[in-house]
């Protein structure tokens, strides 16, 4: 796992996780190409959690550490070796959830470079 750049993957999932809960718009247009009605899409993937500030990235102190034989973050190259397959378990409340973002991180100058997928519940 040491040839994925981890840190920096983590680091990028904190930023649109943040930006996620904060509903900062614009950024998440420009900066994730996230449209208002997949952000309505997103939302209600997730309706369950009435208060989205329970969301948060997992400490950075388990970013090599593994729940039920996965990966906290686990990263697997795509198919086109243009991209990494990005899973990523979002915590609720400072522990683990069951709520996994599901992500493409682009290794080109493909835009967005982080590009969000879904959550899986």
């Amino acid at each position: 796992m040491s040839k994925f750049p981890k840190a920096e993957i983590y680091a990028e999932v904190g930023k649109f996780l943040d930006c996620f809960i904060a509903e900062r718009q614009p950024e998440l247009r420009e900066t994730y190409n996230i449209s208002d009605e997949m952000l309505e899409e997103i939302h209600e993937s997730i309706d369950w959690i009435e208060n989205k500030s329970e969301l948060q990235l997992f400490p950075p102190a388990c970013l090599e550490k593994a729940r039920n034989s996965k990966y906290y973050l686990d990263v697997d190259i795509g198919n086109d070796g243009a991209f990494y397959i990005v899973e990523c378990d979002i915590w609720r409340q400072g522990k683990p959830g069951d709520i996994i973002l599901v992500a493409r991180y682009h290794l080109n100058h493909y835009h967005p470079k982080f590009e969000f997928q879904y959550f899986s519940v």
